[in-house]
Order: C-alpha cells, then structure tokens, then sequence
C-alpha cells in the first residue's frame, strides 16, 4: 500500500509487560515520524531473519 516506512516493528526479549526500552521506542519512533528526528533505536529488525513471513507488503491487485 506504499507505506512501508511509516509502520514499525521493535523486537526485544522478555515478557509482555511493557517497559522503559519499548516506551523509549514508542517516541523514538514518533519523534521520527512527526518531527523528522533521527532515531538511535533501530526498527524493522526481524527477530528471525530466516523465518518465512506469514504475509506480504504487496498491495493486492
């Protein structure tokens, strides 16, 4: 659909629960996208870069 980049993904280990190191993602990734800062934290990483992605970015046809 053409906007790759305006989502993301942040990979991290541990449990579910939300901490400091997804909060500082979370504006990481809004100072990117509102502000046009650069950002240190490093989205679209894949957490297993060898696994077959269940979907496509392809815009249906």
């Amino acid at each position: 659909m053409g906007a790759m980049d305006k989502i993301a993904l942040h990979w991290r280990d541990g449990g579910h629960a939300q901490n400091t190191e997804d909060w500082t993602a979370l504006f990481d990734f809004s100072d990117k996208e509102f502000f046009g800062k650069t950002s240190p934290t490093v989205f679209n990483n894949w957490a297993y870069p060898t696994a077959k992605l269940p979907f496509s970015w392809k815009a249906p046809e």
